[in-house]
């Protein structure tokens, strides 16, 4: 005689059947989105603020070029022309 889960059984059909029961409700499961979707959303996330932060660089050192004079642009081997380029 087996004891599992406070069930007797001669042999071990009800101890079986239970574990498979239960194996077969956890299984159904989920999380409420889906990891995968979870992951998705905050992927896109993180794209868009890494997009944003370099079209603000992007943005400042286009700034800080058009504010050189076309002597000192000619010094580090750019013109005005090649300022929209960054």
């Amino acid at each position: 005689m087996q004891d599992y889960m406070g069930l007797t059984t001669d042999n071990g059909s009800a101890v079986s059947s239970q574990r498979t029961a239960h194996m077969a409700t956890t299984a159904n499961i989920h999380a409420p989105l889906g990891a995968a979707t979870i992951l998705h959303v905050v992927d896109a996330f993180i794209n868009v603020v890494n997009t944003v932060v370099e079209w603000k660089e992007s943005r400042k050192t286009r700034k800080l070029l058009s504010e050189l004079s076309d002597a000192q642009l000619d010094d580090i081997g750019l013109s005005r022309a090649d300022i929209a380029d960054f």
